[in-house]
């Protein structure tokens, strides 16, 4: 991971935004006064990596937002911080926000260079973003710290730590507390494996059981399978003579319903007085009728006259000039009602207009005295400065005379002084400063008073214009409401009079002639239903009149004879009437015969289908009301129950032989599983691992511990402790403790160099580190020493970034390449002098 820009604003001391980039950059110094931001450069890069910083505890995030405004002396909103980086060739940008309240934002993405085209969102996230980072760099945010930033107090943790705090470090720095999991995940297997052998040494004990349930089982399932074929067996014949018996039934029914239809038919037919009646009552509709026709040209005259008076109506046009008339009043009453309130708003608007033009008179005599007020004000504010003037001219002679000596220059006019001059008391020159002051503000607000009163004289000149313009424009809408009104007054004057009525009384007038209207109507329509029945009855009789009566009698005779089918004359003959009436009778007798003896048939045949369905059910032992088609359910149900057992049972078996089988195999892997999890333990393969990296950082950190101290130093472990070789006192070793400052600072920063090789050289991890303040203690030979160490870290690796930190005013000139920063002595805010 190699930073390639650093943007950070409103983040700790950094109130506005600040830039720093790292190209073509490799050995730079942050250097700056105590408090000036220096340390948060690499808190905002670390940050932007992990979402956390290593000068605050766990996640905290909202100490890191800018406590300070120049303007409102408070919070100013967001911290931000964007960084680009670099690994493998990938160009990645994170950016991250703080905010005072709620939760932040955050966003990780690819780009194909700085400032150039996005490739991708990688995630916006914040576990995310770790978890990506992480597996770019190669190292989790503890690993980072001991390894590629080494931060303020930190730098020694590693070389003096204890063989078990060592340990814990270098677990986690390589990922060996997968180890455990690796015996956790090997107990849980074991413990299946455990149940597996369980459950077989159960299953060889109950597998003789088994198998005699499974065989009882499959006789089971025989016996009822059996049995559901008996009874599928006579399902043909059962439902050929069930259906036998349903159309038995069917054809009883419908005989049985045909004879009783033809009883009811003779029961209807009219006796021989009957038809004799009936013959006689059509030769008495010739009176009726002459009386009818008689009455229906009575309806006619009436009707004609009704509609006579209802047609002169019409063209006198009452029906439109009703309606006129009616719409006139409602336009009538809407101009009375308009005319009403445009009134009502006159009245509003000339009380408005007086109240504005008291206003208006109100304002001027303020804007009149505030002008008075004015003059007399800065009259009184000229007169205290002339006063003070004089004051100030009487307290300077007091002044100069206290100087004057009789035979030396005077200050002023540079001659000789022969005599002091007395000078008269003069007034008190802080009363008259103060009473000019005084004058002075008295003079401003009354220049402000005047202000304000002539702003309230125009505000209330606007408003008097407004009030005069609104009352003219009602003014002019009352006259138009009035000639609106008369003319709708004049409109409706003659309707009414157009329709006979009063004019005084438009709507009396207006209902009287409607009532007389729909009267007029009224009596058409009921001399027109008159008429209509009169018609009608004359109709009827008429068609009556021949043979009326025997139609109905032949109507009745056929609907008989319908019954069964039989042909019927409809020929409404007198002469003819006796012999239909004998021959439907015949008829319908011989018909009801013939339904009794077809319903006897289906009776008998019902007996004998019946009778046959006994003896089926019989002959596979079921009773004669027994449901045939329940019982085969039944038995169906009762062997698939039989099969599913019979089955569930041959698969324990099965199940329980190979169990059997696999038991052999099983503890084998029982056996293999104990042997995994005891050497899994701690201090067995764990502690290997452990002791190998510890040897292999020794030997890459001693390395570096070569170059960085010119071949004096390397790393000696024992009793797996970093102990110190001292190649120069003929290989002496010695504590970490012993060492001095510098070389302290030395030895820490070889492990973490050593610790970046070996975990993450493969992804690029080495290419970046950072140092914060790593020597303010150190004497001026062991600042050479490490500064010569560093140097030669960046001269012999090409293309690595190491940042060093610090306020030590040596490394201005140690460095080259520096970031100089300053501190607002007022708001502490960060001042950036070079980036």
């Amino acid at each position: 991971m190699r930073p390639l820009r650093l943007t950070v604003e409103g983040f700790r001391s950094y109130v506005d935004r600040a830039e720093f980039d790292f190209h073509e950059r490799s050995l730079v110094g942050v250097v700056g006064p105590t408090g000036s931001g220096k340390s948060s450069i690499l808190d905002a890069i670390t940050f932007a990596l992990y979402g956390r910083t290593p000068s605050l505890p766990g996640n905290a995030t909202k100490p890191l937002i800018n406590r300070w405004d120049p303007a409102r002396e408070q919070a100013p909103g967001n911290a931000k911080v964007e960084l680009w980086f670099e690994v493998g060739g990938v160009t990645y940008r994170v950016v991250r926000t703080v905010k005072p309240k709620g939760p932040g934002g955050q966003v990780l993405e690819r780009w194909d260079r700085v400032d150039g085209e996005k490739q991708e969102t990688v995630t916006d996230k914040a576990k995310g973003i770790a978890d990506t980072v992480e597996d770019l760099v190669g190292l989790d945010f503890d690993a980072f710290m001991r390894s590629v930033l080494l931060a303020q107090n930190q730098f020694a943790q590693l070389l003096g730590a204890s063989p078990a705090d060592g340990a814990k470090v270098l677990t986690g720095l390589f990922g060996f507390g997968v180890i455990e999991e690796m015996r956790s995940i090997t107990r849980q297997r074991l413990t299946v494996v455990e149940a597996e052998l369980a459950a077989a040494e159960k299953a060889r004990a109950e597998l003789d059981d088994l198998r005699d349930r499974a065989e009882a089982a499959v006789a089971s399932r025989d016996a009822a399978e059996a049995r559901r074929v008996e009874l599928a067996a006579i399902g043909d014949d059962l439902v050929a003579v069930v259906t036998r018996i349903g159309a038995s039934i069917t054809a009883a029914a419908a005989a049985e319903e045909q004879a009783g239809r033809i009883a009811g038919a003779l029961a209807g037919l009219p006796g021989p007085g009957e038809v004799e009646a009936i013959l006689s009552e059509a030769r008495s509709h010739e009176d009726l009728l002459a009386a009818a026709v008689a009455a229906a040209a009575d309806a006619r005259a009436a009707y004609e006259a009704a509609d006579a008076a209802l047609d002169d109506a019409l063209d006198r046009q009452v029906p439109d000039r009703l309606a006129e008339l009616a719409s006139a009043i409602d336009a009538l009453g809407a101009r009375e009602e308009a005319l009403a309130v445009a009134a009502r708003r006159r009245e509003q608007a000339t009380a408005a207009l007086e109240t504005a033009a008291a206003a208006h008179e109100a304002a001027e005599q303020a804007a009149a005295a505030a002008a008075a007020d004015v003059e007399a004000a800065a009259r009184a504010s000229t007169e205290a400065a002339a006063a003070l003037r004089v004051v100030e001219a009487g307290h300077a002679a007091h002044l100069l005379a206290a100087e004057l000596q009789p035979g030396e220059p005077c200050p002023v006019c540079t001659r000789p002084v022969s005599e002091v001059p007395e000078l008269d008391d003069v007034d008190d020159l802080d009363a008259a400063r103060t009473e000019a002051v005084l004058a002075t503000e008295r003079a401003e607000r009354a220049a402000l008073a005047r202000r304000r009163a002539e702003h309230e004289l125009v505000t209330a000149t606007a408003r008097l214009e407004a009030a005069r313009e609104t009352a003219e424009t009602v003014g002019r809408a009352g006259d138009d409401a009035t000639v609106a009104r008369d003319g709708a007054t004049t409109i409706v004057g003659e309707l009414v009079g157009a329709l006979g009525g009063d004019p005084g009384e438009p709507v009396t007038a207006l209902a009287a002639a409607r009532a007389e209207y729909e009267g007029l109507a009224a009596a058409k329509r009921r001399a027109a239903e008159s008429l209509a029945r009169a018609t009608a009855a004359v109709e009827g009789l008429r068609k009556a009149e021949v043979g009326a009566a025997v139609e109905r009698l032949v109507a009745v005779h056929a609907e008989a004879a319908a019954v069964i089918d039989l042909p019927v004359d409809t020929r409404a003959d007198h002469a003819a009437a006796p012999d239909l009436v004998a021959s439907v009778r015949a008829g319908l007798a011989a018909a009801g015969d013939e339904a009794t003896a077809a319903a006897a048939a289906a009776r008998a045949d019902l007996a004998s289908a019946e009778a046959e369905r006994g003896a089926l059910l019989a002959s596979v032992g079921l009773d004669p009301a027994a449901d045939h088609a329940a019982e085969l359910r039944v038995a169906g149900e009762r062997a698939a129950a039989a099969r599913a057992k019979a089955e569930v049972l041959g698969d324990q078996v099965q199940r329980g032989e190979r169990a059997l089988a696999d038991a052999e195999e099983t503890a084998v892997l029982g056996r293999r599983l104990e042997r995994l999890h005891a050497d899994l333990a701690p201090g067995k393969f764990p502690q290997y691992l452990i002791d190998e990296k510890r040897r292999e950082l020794a030997v890459v950190g001693s390395d570096w511990l070569r170059r960085l101290s010119s071949g004096r130093y390397e790393f000696a472990l024992l009793d797996n402790r970093f102990k110190i070789r001292e190649l120069t006192a003929a290989g002496i070793v010695r504590d970490a403790e012993t060492l001095s400052g510098g070389e302290t600072f030395l030895a820490s920063l070889a492990l973490a160099l050593g610790l970046a090789s070996i975990i993450g050289l493969e992804r690029g991890t080495a290419q970046a580190f950072f140092i914060d303040e790593g020597f303010g203690s150190l004497d001026a030979e062991a600042l050479d020493l490490a500064m010569e160490g560093v140097e030669r870290v960046v001269g012999e690796e090409g293309g690595r970034l190491v940042v060093v930190v610090s306020h030590v005013p040596e490394m201005r000139a140690r460095l080259e390449d520096l970031i100089v920063l300053g501190k607002d002595e007022v708001t502490g805010a960060t001042e950036v002098h070079r980036p």
